[in-house]
């Protein structure tokens, strides 16, 4: 099942996939909106829920519209994303064997680890995304235990990291314990 959600700021609209890239009918989709609106719209597609959150937070009521989705648009690519999930089966991806019930950590959509080890996996797609002088953490934890002590190792990290401000929100997401963005 395909689930997104269409988020409205104003008249910027931007499509929020959680679980891949946005299918190119979505976007179509929103962008068809523009003829048929009786005001201004403009569409910022992004990749993830972490993309979206950055551009929702880069919009100001009070600017312009054409600054606003400039902004917006860069604040969504400029993030650098986080996730850790479980594989559903063995495979080799990006050059990671992984196998099932493994926890994987991707760094900007590409698999970085593969481990039975949570901890090991956060720790790694962490010290990835903070590679580069990043000086933001948001994490968004998920529905279930795995989320509790993902929640557990960020704060450990966070005294490794004094310089980075680090924020941990409950976004209650199923199959993700963590999902995490990098600014």
């Amino acid at each position: 099942m395909l689930e997104f959600s269409l988020v409205a700021l104003s008249s910027i609209f931007f499509i929020v996939d959680p679980l891949a890239a946005i299918p190119s009918f979505l976007v179509m989709t929103a962008e068809q909106t523009i003829g048929l609106a009786q005001r201004e719209v403009h569409v910022v597609p992004t990749r993830s829920i972490q993309a979206g959150l950055s551009a929702a937070v880069a919009f100001d009521p009070r600017r312009p519209v054409a600054a606003n989705v400039r902004d917006m648009w860069a604040a969504a690519q400029g993030v650098a994303t986080g996730e850790v999930t479980r594989a559903v089966r063995d495979s080799l991806v990006d050059g990671i064997q992984v196998h099932a019930g493994e926890y994987i950590g991707l760094v900007d959509e590409r698999v970085v680890v593969a481990s039975d080890d949570l901890e090991q996996v956060v720790e790694v797609v962490v010290e990835r995304l903070l590679a580069g002088g990043r000086e933001l953490l948001t994490a968004l934890l998920g529905d279930d235990q795995d989320a509790a002590r993902a929640g557990q190792v960020l704060e450990r990290l966070r005294e490794h990291h004094p310089t980075v401000d680090m924020e941990l929100h409950a976004g209650g997401q199923p199959f993700y314990p963590v999902l995490l963005s990098a600014e």
